[in-house]
């Protein structure tokens, strides 16, 4: 387990075409699943999520998510 240096955090969620819909530089962030005001459709969702650890090293992790209602 790594400990996150709340200095530099940075999430961002893609849609199916590349475009960023949610972006976030706090680590408490919550994405209530709209784009721009409206409901983004249901389906898989890219995220990145950049960080700086504990050893000042800079990290990258990325993954998919499903919106579903």
């Amino acid at each position: 387990s790594q400990n996150i240096n709340m200095d530099y955090f940075s999430i961002r969620i893609y849609n199916r075409w590349g475009q960023v819909i949610f972006q976030s530089s706090r680590p408490d962030f919550e994405w209530d699943g709209t784009f721009n005001g409206v409901l983004c459709p249901q389906g898989v969702y890219v995220y990145t999520i950049m960080y700086r650890d504990s050893d000042n090293l800079d990290r990258m992790k990325y993954g998919s998510i499903t919106l579903f209602y």
